[in-house]
């Protein structure tokens, strides 16, 4: 077991003040890409979320697939474990539903591909022009015979595994969609996590439109929606939640980090009040 007191892991004060800002200002720059190190940055990925560029350019930002789940978040909760799940993330490679996803995802593109007659090409890792510790990997971009593009991002829920896409909807094993039995309609959700992926996907790589679909099986038709992007959604409920999320909370454990000092990942001023306040 490691002492505290001793090695790499000894715990040791906090940065004060002035040296955290003055090592964030640095953090920031650092991250900061050029638009054509944004443009080439994308190119390179595409296929290699493996590889060691994709990892490096990742591993200090926000990615689209957690977006959700921060801007939801309540205020008056400790930071601490999301912090912890981005920094420290549990491999879950293994787990049934992310082995099943993953198996089948060329085979669900594939299928929307000839579904909705249209060519898709795979996407690497964008990231935004302005607010440069964001980023997102769509699943790919599509071209159809009238030659509009946008965004592909496809879901392969495990829970919905054979079944039709709309009965699945019914029986809520998928949510992104809300059923209305008195009108028998379907009408997206706009408080999922899905829906608040795909809004970062289209703003930050500023795509107008992203078909999603859920593969349910080869056998079964899949369900499709075409998402338009949001701009007044991305900026009034994700901008504000993400930044600061990014720049008071993950920032101090990514610069000074606790975890690496055997100690528990530090609260902000403002969640430490709303805990307080509860």
């Amino acid at each position: 077991m490691d002492d505290p007191d001793y090695g790499q892991k000894a715990q040791r004060p906090d940065m004060t003040e002035e040296d955290f800002q003055m090592s964030k200002s640095e953090f920031l720059k650092q991250i900061g890409l050029s638009d054509q190190q944004r443009d080439d940055l994308q190119i390179h990925t595409i296929d290699q979320s493996s590889s060691q560029e994709w990892l490096e350019n990742r591993k200090n930002r926000l990615t689209a697939s957690i977006f959700g789940k921060i801007c939801k978040r309540k205020e008056n909760i400790s930071c601490a474990p999301l912090v912890r799940s981005i920094v420290k993330p549990q491999i879950i490679s293994n787990v049934p539903s992310i082995k099943y996803g993953k198996a089948n995802e060329q085979t669900a593109l594939a299928q929307l591909s000839r579904q909705e007659s249209i060519t898709i090409t795979r996407c690497g890792l964008y990231i935004d022009k302005t607010l440069q510790f964001l980023g997102a990997s769509p699943d790919g971009s599509y071209k159809n015979k009238e030659g509009k593009t946008g965004l592909v991002e496809i879901k392969c829920p495990f829970s919905a595994k054979n079944m039709q896409s709309d009965e699945a909807v019914k029986a809520k094993k998928i949510k992104f969609w809300k059923y209305n039995a008195k009108n028998n309609t379907f009408s997206v959700d706009k408080n999922h996590d899905y829906y608040f992926q795909i809004q970062s996907q289209l703003n930050i790589t500023e795509i107008d439109m992203c078909l999603f679909s859920i593969w349910t099986g080869e056998e079964h038709s899949m369900k499709i929606e075409y998402v338009k992007r949001d701009p007044e959604f991305w900026q009034d409920k994700m901008v504000g939640p993400l930044s600061k999320f990014y720049l008071n909370c993950l920032l101090l454990e990514l610069i000074d980090s606790r975890m690496e000092r055997s100690m528990p990942i530090k609260d902000p001023p403002y969640i430490i009040q709303a805990i307080e306040n509860k």
